[in-house]
């Protein structure tokens, strides 16, 4: 469950403006602020079905979102890459291997 709360909170960062405002609202509130779905739904004047019907289409239409432009992916990739340039970069204090490393990568890209 923490996998999948952390999965979306990182796809609303990408796609999250792209849902509509109240889908938007209700998995903010869902999942960032860890509020109930009847909690939701009071603050709403919604039933809590209202809100989880409405959380559901959200997590499907973020998911679509990110199988067509792979953004969180991308994203996760280039912070590794960074992750091993970073790494390397410490090991070594010899400009002329640093550079060699990263013409390596950049030709990886």
């Amino acid at each position: 469950m923490i996998e999948k709360r952390i999965e979306i909170c990182s796809l609303l960062d990408f796609y999250g403006k792209l849902l509509t405002p109240k889908q938007f609202d209700f998995m903010h509130r869902y999942y960032e602020l860890d509020k109930s779905l009847a909690e939701i739904g009071e603050e709403f004047c919604v039933s809590r079905q209202a809100v989880k019907d409405s959380i559901s289409t959200a997590e499907k239409v973020l998911h679509s979102y990110e199988e067509k432009l792979g953004l969180a992916c991308k994203y996760k990739k280039i912070q590794s890459d960074i992750s091993k340039i970073t790494s390397e970069l410490e090991k070594t204090h010899d400009p002329k291997t640093a550079i060699k490393f990263l013409k390596e990568l950049s030709n990886n890209l």
